[in-house]
This record gives structure tokens, C-alpha cells and sequence, in this order.
């Protein structure tokens, strides 16, 4: 008899007695950023604009396997040296265009302010440099681009990155 009223007890404890206090405050945040989205600039940008929801990379993903090991890794890792001036200026807009034909305007940054912002280490860091540390990537020069991938992906525009020692250049996205 013990056994059948310990185990009600325990039972009936255990379906809580409705919503908490940390239920509540976390309906109640979400409500908030719900209402502040609607209408914002963020939410405009997230409904007519250009959100990249993956990377971009012209080349497609079979281009990574072609690319040394070791290219991937010193890019991960941030081993990137400078070899020549880059571009400052560029367009202030580009149109990206997509397969069906809409086109949507994008900001375009110069190949300067692209390679600041992909030359720096990943985070987190997957593959450490070896012990020696990695091979470094020469930039040595930068040209703008179009690239697009049929039916899959729109007309982008791209700075590629010319590297000394490699296959081929490295891809951002403007």
C-alpha cells in the first residue's frame, strides 16, 4: 500500500501544475521581439532583399575538392599575407539576379574591406596550423566579378582573391 501512494505522490508531482514563472517571462520576450520584427528594417531587408542563408561560393562545392588540403586549412586559420595594394573603391550597388529573373539591389564592398573581413581566423578553429604553422596565402591581387549558378543560385557579384601557390583564386561575395 506504501508503494501505490508513494508512486501517486510521485506521479502527481511530477505533471507540474501549469506554466511557469520562466514559461511566462519567455512567452512574453517573445512576443516583444516578435512585435519590435514586424515591419522593420530587418524584416523588410528579410522579405524583399538579399539574405544569404549558406555561403556563397561561385565555384560551387566540388571546386573545394579540388583545392590542397593545405589551402583550406591556412584559410581557416587565417594565414593570409598580403602581396600587393587592393582595389578601395567599387560600386556602391549591384543587381543580383535570379534565375527567374527578379533582380534585387545589393551593397558591393571594395576588395579591401573583403579580404579585412575574410582573411581573419575562423571561429572556432577546426584544424590547427601543423607545429611549423601553416602555409601562408599571397594575395596578389583582386578582381570583381559576376558569378552565378543556373537554376540554383542568383547572379552574385564576387571579388576573386588571386593567391600565389594555389589552383585557383579564393571567392567572396561582395
Amino acid at each position: 500500500m506504501r508503494k501505490v501512494i508513494v508512486c501517486l505522490v510521485l506521479a502527481l508531482s511530477s505533471c507540474g501544475g501549469g506554466p511557469s514563472l520562466a514559461t511566462d517571462a519567455f512567452e512574453a520576450r517573445a512576443r516583444e521581439v516578435a512585435e519590435r520584427w514586424q515591419g522593420s528594417a530587418d524584416d523588410r531587408a528579410w522579405r524583399d532583399g538579399f539574405v544569404a542563408l549558406e555561403v556563397l561560393n561561385p565555384h560551387g562545392w566540388n571546386h573545394a575538392r579540388r583545392v590542397p588540403a593545405w589551402v583550406n586549412r591556412s584559410s581557416h586559420n587565417g594565414a593570409w599575407r598580403l602581396a600587393t595594394e587592393l582595389p578601395t573603391g567599387s560600386p556602391t550597388r549591384a543587381d543580383v539576379r535570379w534565375p527567374d529573373g527578379e533582380v534585387s539591389p545589393v551593397p558591393v564592398v571594395s576588395a579591401a574591406r573583403a579580404y579585412a573581413e575574410f582573411s581573419g581566423p575562423a571561429d572556432p578553429i577546426e584544424e590547427e596550423c601543423p607545429a611549423k604553422g601553416c602555409r601562408p596565402l599571397r594575395v596578389t591581387g583582386a578582381e570583381l566579378g559576376v558569378a552565378g549558378r543556373a537554376r540554383t543560385r542568383p547572379a552574385t557579384w564576387w571579388w576573386s582573391t588571386w593567391t600565389s601557390g594555389t589552383p585557383a583564386p579564393v571567392s567572396s561575395a561582395c
